[in-house]
């Protein structure tokens, strides 16, 4: 349904749909995949910590879905990170792992930006980075940790924007022809995300002054991606190089239906 990719391009964490949706994790070089929580209620949007260490997940086993974390080694206890009077799903943690960009759905203002300070302690305080009439999803920090990619739909219809951190005083859009799925590149001198073409590619100045480049797409995608607009399903690998994808494959035709009458009668047949 949705995944994260690790930093160092070894492991993703998945969402696994089923009855209750589970965060699974999938070792590309043994090529296996490990259930990671089991919780009660939905499990989703797996985001790595920076140093691979912790899985932090949205989780709706207590009623308003909340964020939890959990480290990835030994038999740890999810921890929650803090908590809100609505709907949360992690993002991007800032490139130290101090600080964790999320979502929250109010009621009144749609999906909104937060952030918190991870080094708090059972302190921790949520600040308001994006707060508009409109969705602002999928933020993802930039490598040095200064400016922050989203998602909106502030002009009429999906687009990607970049917005200095913190404080959101500096402010871009940066895709023209619809963008979503925003993907840092390693040195932070461009950002990539998808259009319903393929996945493009802007070259950024942040020093100085924030200034961006023309889009230009950087390859076709010939396949179809999981319409899933509030979860990850595009990342970079760290070498630039490899993509990461969730293609959605329709089920199989149904092109026959059995149907079995007095089953009942059979089985009390056979149990006599």
């Amino acid at each position: 349904r949705d995944f994260s990719l690790s930093a160092d391009g070894q492991r993703v964490a998945v969402t696994v749909a089923k009855a209750n949706d589970d965060i699974h994790i999938f070792d590309m070089s043994r090529a296996s995949l490990t259930r990671f929580t089991s919780e009660g209620g939905d499990q989703q949007n797996p985001v790595w910590t920076p140093d691979s260490s912790r899985v932090a997940y949205r989780s709706q086993r207590g009623g308003t879905p909340a964020i939890y974390w959990r480290a990835v080694a030994g038999n740890a206890t999810p921890e929650k990170i803090l908590e809100g009077q609505y709907p949360q799903r992690p993002s991007s943690f800032s490139p130290d792992g101090r600080i964790l960009a999320y979502t929250e759905t109010d009621p009144k203002t749609g999906s909104d930006i937060w952030t918190v300070r991870l080094d708090e302690g059972k302190a921790r305080r949520p600040e308001s980075f994006l707060r508009t009439p409109f969705e602002e999803e999928l933020p993802v920090f930039s490598p040095d940790g200064k400016w922050i990619a989203y998602r909106s739909d502030e002009s009429g219809r999906k687009e990607v924007y970049v917005a200095q951190f913190p404080g959101a005083a500096v402010k871009q859009q940066i895709s023209i022809d619809g963008g979503d799925q925003p993907a840092w590149a390693a040195s932070g001198r461009q950002l990539l995300y998808l259009n319903e073409n393929g996945v493009m590619r802007v070259d950024l100045t942040t020093a100085p002054a924030l200034l961006a480049g023309r889009p230009r797409m950087l390859f076709e995608r010939n396949l179809r991606l999981r319409d899933n607009s509030s979860g990850r399903k595009f990342a970079v690998f760290p070498d630039g190089r490899r993509f990461l994808f969730i293609e959605d494959t329709p089920l199989p035709e149904i092109r026959e239906l059995v149907v079995v009458l007095n089953w009942f009668e059979e089985l009390k047949r056979k149990f006599k």
